[in-house]
């Protein structure tokens, strides 16, 4: 019961990042991909309220919704590297010297140093919940 509980949890993740990924990528992905993706989706959604299911046919269809997903993944990526953005094309994630040295100035302006010498350490009460 429990492990069928943290598969749901994690199906709903997924089914979240098919929903993000379609939304911000569908002209990017093949139809039959599309087409691909969209039954492993319907097919975990309608699994994950289904109060019957085994643990193993339920991780089969998260692992097929996931593979769908790296696919579209890997697509995405192959066409954001060969259109010449991103790290793919020789391009640098690290700021030149000056924008350090901007970025520094900024926030000193705006009083923070990096210096974390007066922080303070929360507390906080918690209660023990068991099964």
């Amino acid at each position: 019961r429990k492990e069928l509980a943290v598969l749901r949890n994690e199906a709903e993740g997924l089914l979240r990042n098919y929903a993000d990924t379609m939304r911000d990528n569908v002209d990017q992905i093949p139809d039959e991909l599309k087409s691909q993706a969209g039954e492993a989706f319907a097919a975990l959604r309608e699994a994950k309220d289904d109060s019957t299911i085994a643990p193993e046919e339920m991780k089969s269809l998260m692992e097929a919704l996931q593979n769908r997903l790296l696919d579209i993944g890997r697509i995405i990526y192959g066409q954001l590297s060969g259109s010449g953005g991103g790290r793919a094309s020789g391009g640098s994630a690290q700021p030149s010297g000056g924008d350090v040295d901007d970025l520094s100035d900024l926030l000193a302006e705006d009083g923070m140093t990096g210096e974390f010498d007066n922080d303070a350490t929360i507390t906080a009460d918690y209660e023990a919940v068991e099964d």
